[in-house]
């Protein structure tokens, strides 16, 4: 199957049922919120889910203090960067209406650590940690140049046992949450 089949088809099978998102959104919270690793990270990228993506709200209520949110900076280059904001308030409707912080909102980040930790959305995820993004590459260019780790956060049903289509830019996620559980894949 193409990356451009996985996206669409997971655009049309993702749960319409609000209930059954805010339940797998709320288990993956609690899940986050128990790791030891989270909690010992300094900093921690989140993002604001879209409709067919897990809401990461409750977790980052938690941890107001460590999360930081992406933005794009230069649609034409594809780079993006994180950015500490105040509040929610700080997130305004930006790229492909992805929310994100508003221009002159939040103080960007800079030195990464290894103990830090990036939350990535996606459309389809492997058990070798395989990732299927958006198709702009904006995470895996940021991932390429920074040594935090990079978990994918998505429902059970978007981790698949067939390995998935990779190019070479293509990043790795060094762990895996879903609504049923955490999967270390740095050791594997």
């Amino acid at each position: 199957m193409s990356k451009a089949q996985l996206r669409s088809g997971w655009r049309n099978s993702y749960p319409k049922d609000p209930g059954i998102r805010q339940a797998a959104s709320e288990s993956v919270c609690k899940i986050l919120s128990q790791l030891s690793a989270l909690k010992s990270a300094s900093r921690i990228g989140v993002f604001c889910g879209l409709p067919w993506e897990l809401n990461l709200q409750q977790f980052y209520e938690g941890r107001v203090e460590n999360c930081v949110f992406p933005k794009v900076l230069h649609k034409s280059s594809g780079a993006m960067g994180f950015f500490k904001i105040e509040s929610l308030s700080d997130l305004a409707e930006g790229y492909a209406g992805i929310w994100e912080p508003r221009q002159g909102c939040g103080e960007p980040v800079v030195g990464w650590s290894e103990d830090d930790i990036i939350l990535v959305p996606g459309f389809a995820f492997d058990e070798q940690g395989s990732r299927v993004g958006t198709g702009k590459g904006y995470y895996d260019r940021y991932l390429a140049k920074n040594p935090a780790q990079h978990w994918g956060v998505c429902y059970e049903q978007q981790v698949i046992s067939t390995p998935l289509p990779q190019a070479e830019f293509d990043i790795r996620m060094t762990a895996i949450i879903t609504e049923r559980g955490f999967r270390d894949l740095s050791k594997g």
